[in-house]
C-alpha cells in the first residue's frame, strides 16, 4: 500500500510539472489582468442593476420559469434588459450557455467551467444572489458567483460533486465546502506556485487539475442508448415550447443503483442530464432530462401534471407504460428533446471502460464532443442560438426595392439577423435588435457596403494594390470585400480565424512588434506581418541580405482545410506556421463554425456597374453554382490565380431606390440571379409603430398617414408608382414643428427631384398653400402658337420659404382639400 501510494506521488508530480510548463499555464502566470475580468464586471453590474420593488416582485414570481421570463421579455423592455444582462453573465460562467457567442467578449470565448447547468437554473439562482443570497443553495451556480466576485478565495472548480471527488482521490481529506478552497491551497503549496495577480491564481490550480481529471473524476454527464426505431421524431415534433415528454425503458442502466445516484446528483447539481439516442452508430438525438422515476409510488408522489404545462405521452399509472413485448422498469421526464448532426457513437466517452450501447440498454457517459443542433431544444426555440446552412425562408441572393424612405436599409439589418439566428426576436425594441446587427458586424458574420459609380472589381474581388515595406514601394494583392468574406464562409476548420487575427498582431511591423524567430524542424526562420494579406518569412540561413518570402494567408488557410500542402508556395513556411500555431495559440481543428451563415449587405446595388463589379462571378453567385451543390463551379482568379467559389452559406442582400433607376433597367444578369422583394411606402406604419402610434398616428387633427396616401396617389398618376414617397419621413415626429421639417428637408426636395422643379405638377401634389405667386405674365410676348403651355391664369409661382411662420397646419389641410382660405387664394 506504502509503495502505491508513493508511486501515486511521483505521478501526481510529473503530471503537474508537466502542465505548468505547458504555454497556457506560463501565460497565466505571468499575465496582469484577472483572466476573467470580464465576467467579474458584468456580474457585478447585474448586482448594483437598480430594482424597484414592484421589478422585485415580478422577478422573483419569474425566476422558476424560465419560458415565462422569456415570454415577459417579449413585452417588456424592463424585463428583457435584466434578462439580456443575465444571460451576459451566464456567458462567461458556463461553456454550454444560451448565447455564449454573441455575449461573451473574450475572442476566445473563455468561460469559468463546462458546468452543464440550465439556463433556468443559472437564471433564477442569479436573481436570487441579488436579492437574497443566503437563499442560493450550494452548487455550481453559487460557486461561480463567489468566484467572480473573490476570486482568491473560491475556485472555477464549480460541481459539488468534482470537489468531493478531488477532495477525497486527491487530496486525501473527507469534503467540507467551507474548507476546501484552503485544503486545494495546501495540497499544492509545496509545489511552490504563484502568479503574478494573486486573482489568477486559484484558475491555474483548478486547470491544473482538471488536466489529470481521469485520476480522480467519477461521475457521468448522462446517458446513450441504441434505438433504431426512430419514434423520436414524432416526440419531438409534439414538445411545443415549455412543454415536456415522457420516455421509458424497459431496463435500468448499467451500473444500476450508482449509476442512478450519479444521475440523481447532475439532476440536483445541474437541474438535468442527457441521453443521448444513437440509430444504426450514430448519435442523432438528445433528450434533457430533469426528473425520473422507478415504480408507481414515486410516479404517484411526484405528481409531474401538477408542475408542468403540458406532458407529452404522459400516463396516470405506471404499469401502462408498455407496448406489445415489454413494460416500464424507469420513466423519465424530458424537458427538451432535439437532433443533431449526426455523430459517431464512439466518439463519446464512456464510464469505466464500459460497452458501447445495444438495443434497449443505456450506458454511462463521461463527456460529448462537439455537437452541431439541426432542431433547436423545444423548449428553447424562440431564443435558440443555431443557425441553419440552408435556412428556406430566405433566398440566396435578395434585392429589397422601393422608392425612397421606405425602410430599405432598415430592413437589411432585420433580414441579416433572420438569415444568421431565425430564431432571434424581431418583435422586441429596436435597439436590441440593432445591438444584436452590431455585434454580428464585429464578429464578421455581416458585413455592409455600399455601391457607387467607382466601385471596381479590384475593389470588390480582388487588386493589385501598392504597398510601402522598408521605404520601398511594391506591388501586392489584396483581396476585396466579396473575396474577405466568402473565405469566412468557408472555414470549417476549427478557431482558425481568431488565431489568425492574434498572430497577425504579435508579429505586426506596423505595430512596432519585431520578427518572431519559429525554430521548424528542418530550417529557422524569422516571420512578420505588414498588413497584407501575406506573412513574410526570412531564413536564417539565406545568403541574400534582407530576403523576405511571402507566405500567402489564404494558402495557409487551404492547407489547414484540406492539410495538402503540395502545389501551394512555399508549402515549408506554410506548414511551419500552422505547427507554431497549433502548439502556442490554442489552433484547433474541427467543425465548430460549419453553422454559421453570412450575409453581405450592398447597399444601393444599382449605383455600381454590377457585371463590371462582380465580374465572372456572377455565374457562381447562383444556388446550384455555390460550392457543394451539384453544378458547383470554380474559377481561376485573375491576379492571385487561385481557384475561387461561393460558398452556400453566404448570403448577399441589394438595396435598390426605384426613384434612381427602376428594376427593369437593371442588368440582366442580375435580375435573372437575384429574388426581388418590393419595399412599398406602407402609411399605416405611422400609426402602428411611429412615434405618434398612441394617437393612430394623428396630430393636431391631421391625419399623417393620410396625407401620405393622398401625396402618393397624385405622384403614382403624375409620374409612376417607383417615385412614391416612404412612410420613414413621419415615422418619428413628434409635433406640427418636426412635421413642417419633414416637407421642407425630405418631401419638397424629393419631389423637385421627381419633376425636374415643374412647379405645376409640384403644385397639384401639394395646393396652393405651399406657393406663393412670383409675378404675372403677359402673354402677348409669346409668338403665335397653339399650345395649353402658358403660365397658369398667366402668372408664375415660387415654392414659399418655410420656416417657423409658415402655417404648416394650414397647408397641409389644403393639400387634403380642408382649408377654406390661404394666401394663395386670397391673391386670386
Amino acid at each position: 500500500m506504502a509503495y502505491y501510494l508513493i508511486e501515486q506521488t511521483k505521478y501526481m508530480n510529473e503530471k503537474i510539472k508537466e502542465y505548468l510548463n505547458s504555454e497556457f499555464a506560463k501565460w497565466l502566470i505571468n499575465e496582469q489582468d484577472f483572466y476573467f475580468q470580464l465576467g467579474q464586471d458584468v456580474l457585478q453590474r447585474w448586482l448594483d442593476y437598480p430594482i424597484d420593488t414592484v421589478l422585485q416582485k415580478e422577478l422573483l414570481e419569474l425566476s422558476n420559469n424560465y419560458e415565462d421570463i422569456q415570454e415577459k421579455a417579449n413585452s417588456s423592455a424592463e424585463i428583457n434588459d435584466v434578462l439580456r444582462l443575465l444571460f451576459e453573465v451566464i456567458s462567461y460562467c458556463d461553456s454550454k450557455a444560451k448565447d455564449k457567442n454573441f455575449y461573451n467578449e473574450y475572442d476566445d470565448k473563455r468561460t469559468l467551467a463546462k458546468a452543464y447547468v440550465r439556463m433556468n437554473h443559472w437564471i433564477e439562482k442569479l436573481i436570487l444572489f441579488k436579492l437574497d443570497r443566503t437563499s442560493v443553495p450550494i452548487g455550481s451556480p453559487l460557486n461561480a458567483f463567489n468566484y467572480l466576485l473573490d476570486p482568491i478565495n473560491n475556485t472555477t472548480i464549480l460541481s459539488e460533486n468534482h470537489r468531493a471527488m478531488i477532495s477525497k482521490t486527491l487530496i486525501g481529506k473527507d469534503y467540507n465546502h467551507d474548507n476546501f478552497i484552503e485544503d486545494l491551497k495546501e495540497y499544492f503549496s509545496e509545489y511552490n506556485i504563484a502568479t503574478n495577480n494573486p486573482e489568477n491564481y486559484t484558475h491555474l490550480l483548478s486547470s491544473i487539475v482538471y488536466s489529470f481529471r481521469r485520476e480522480w473524476l467519477d461521475d457521468i454527464i448522462g446517458l446513450m442508448a441504441a434505438d433504431n426505431t426512430q419514434w423520436q421524431e414524432e416526440l419531438i415534433a409534439e414538445m411545443g415550447e415549455g412543454d415536456c415528454g415522457i420516455i421509458w425503458n424497459s431496463s435500468r442502466p448499467t451500473g444500476t443503483n450508482k449509476t442512478l445516484k450519479m444521475l440523481r446528483t447532475r439532476i440536483i447539481d445541474d437541474g438535468y442530464f442527457k441521453i443521448f439516442y444513437s440509430v444504426r452508430g450514430k448519435v442523432r438525438y438528445i433528450a434533457e432530462i430533469i426528473d425520473f422515476v422507478e415504480n408507481d409510488n414515486e410516479l404517484k408522489q411526484k405528481n409531474w401534471p401538477s408542475k408542468f404545462k403540458l406532458i407529452h405521452w404522459l400516463n396516470n399509472n405506471f404499469e401502462d407504460y408498455k407496448d406489445d413485448n415489454k413494460s416500464a422498469r424507469i420513466i423519465y421526464l424530458a424537458k427538451s428533446f432535439y437532433e443533431i448532426d449526426p455523430i459517431d457513437a464512439k466518439s463519446f466517452e464512456v464510464y469505466q471502460n464500459y460497452s458501447y450501447p445495444t438495443q434497449d440498454n443505456f450506458t454511462p457517459i463521461v463527456s460529448e464532443p462537439e455537437l452541431i443542433i439541426i432542431k433547436p431544444p423545444v423548449s428553447n426555440s424562440k431564443q435558440s442560438d443555431m443557425s441553419s446552412l440552408n435556412n428556406q425562408n430566405q433566398p440566396l441572393n435578395q434585392i429589397l426595392y422601393g422608392p425612397p424612405g421606405t425602410g430599405k436599409t432598415y430592413n437589411t439589418i432585420n433580414k441579416a439577423i433572420s438569415i444568421i439566428e431565425p430564431s432571434f426576436n424581431l418583435k422586441q425594441e429596436r435597439k436590441l435588435i440593432k445591438d444584436k446587427f452590431d455585434k454580428l458586424v464585429k464578429d464578421g458574420q455581416v458585413i455592409f457596403s455600399t455601391f457607387h459609380q467607382s466601385m471596381s472589381y479590384e475593389d470588390f474581388i480582388e487588386g493589385i494594390k501598392p504597398k510601402t515595406v522598408q521605404n520601398k514601394v511594391q506591388y501586392e494583392i489584396e483581396d476585396g470585400i466579396f473575396k474577405k468574406i466568402c473565405q469566412k464562409a468557408r472555414i470549417q476548420s476549427g478557431n482558425l480565424e481568431t488565431v489568425l487575427e492574434k498572430f497577425k498582431v504579435a508579429v505586426s511591423e506596423e505595430d512596432g512588434k519585431a520578427p518572431l524567430t519559429i525554430n521548424g524542424t528542418g530550417s529557422s526562420f524569422d516571420v512578420i506581418y505588414r498588413g497584407t494579406n501575406y506573412f513574410y518569412a526570412q531564413p536564417h540561413n539565406s545568403t541574400k541580405e534582407n530576403a523576405w518570402y511571402t507566405v500567402s494567408i489564404n494558402n495557409i488557410r487551404k492547407a489547414f482545410e484540406t492539410d495538402y500542402y503540395g502545389d501551394l508556395y512555399n508549402p515549408t513556411y506554410i506548414r511551419e506556421i500552422l505547427n507554431y500555431l497549433l502548439k502556442n495559440y490554442g489552433l484547433v481543428k474541427g467543425k465548430n463554425e460549419v453553422n454559421k451563415n453570412y450575409v453581405l449587405i450592398i447597399d444601393e446595388i444599382n449605383r455600381g456597374n454590377v457585371s463590371q463589379i462582380f465580374g465572372e462571378l456572377i455565374t457562381l453567385i447562383e444556388d446550384d453554382k455555390r460550392l457543394g451543390k451539384d453544378e458547383a463551379l470554380e474559377v481561376i482568379l485573375p491576379y492571385s490565380k487561385e481557384r475561387f467559389g461561393v460558398p452556400p452559406n453566404l448570403y448577399i442582400v441589394g438595396t435598390m431606390n426605384t426613384a434612381d433607376r427602376s428594376v427593369e433597367a437593371l442588368d440582366t444578369a442580375l435580375r435573372r440571379r437575384f429574388c426581388f422583394e418590393e419595399i412599398s411606402p406602407n402609411p399605416e406604419l405611422i400609426a402602428k409603430e411611429g412615434s405618434l402610434k398612441e394617437s393612430n398616428g394623428e396630430i393636431d387633427g391631421i391625419d399623417l398617414p393620410k396625407v401620405l396616401e393622398t401625396i402618393n396617389n397624385r405622384i403614382e398618376v403624375l409620374s409612376n408608382r417607383d417615385h412614391k414617397i416612404g412612410h420613414s419621413y413621419f415615422m418619428k415626429v413628434t409635433n406640427l414643428a418636426e412635421v413642417r421639417d419633414t416637407f421642407k428637408k425630405n418631401i419638397i426636395p424629393l419631389l423637385q427631384e421627381y419633376f425636374y422643379n415643374d412647379y405645376e405638377k409640384i403644385g397639384l401634389v401639394l395646393g396652393k398653400a405651399f406657393f406663393e405667386e412670383a409675378k404675372k405674365i403677359d402673354k402677348s410676348i409669346f409668338a403665335k402658337f397653339d399650345t395649353t403651355n402658358y403660365p397658369e391664369n398667366g402668372k408664375i409661382y415660387n415654392l414659399k420659404t418655410i420656416d417657423e411662420t409658415f402655417d404648416i397646419g394650414d397647408a397641409i389641410k389644403t393639400l387634403m382639400g380642408e382649408s377654406k382660405s390661404t394666401d394663395a387664394d386670397k391673391n386670386e
